[in-house]
């Protein structure tokens, strides 16, 4: 098993902006399980705890192999989310392992 977890923190924007960016990107991100069957398991979580070295949001994913992972990585409905993100994120950092 493939863990992906992936964290993006966002632009500094007023927190209301920051909120309904967070929200876009997270319901883009929600929807992909039904297009990608190779996802085993999906979560996407939004920070709440105020912290400066805290990332926004974070996703954590579950893949059976490496190329599973690397056929999410290149469908087209997770391209679509990328361009989501890409138009706020400031950092984003990610990590793979296996289980």
């Amino acid at each position: 098993m493939i863990k992906h977890i992936v964290m993006i923190k966002f632009q500094n924007d007023t927190s209301e902006n920051k909120k309904a960016q967070l929200l876009e990107v997270k319901q883009a991100l929600d929807l992909l399980p039904n297009y990608i069957p190779e996802i085993k398991n999906y979560e996407v979580g939004i920070n709440f705890v105020e912290n400066p070295r805290a990332y926004d949001l974070v996703i954590v994913s579950e893949f059976e192999t490496l190329e599973a992972l690397d056929t999410y990585r290149v469908h087209k409905e997770h391209i679509k989310a990328v361009e989501i993100i890409a138009k706020y994120k400031k950092d984003i950092r990610a990590v793979d392992y296996e289980v």
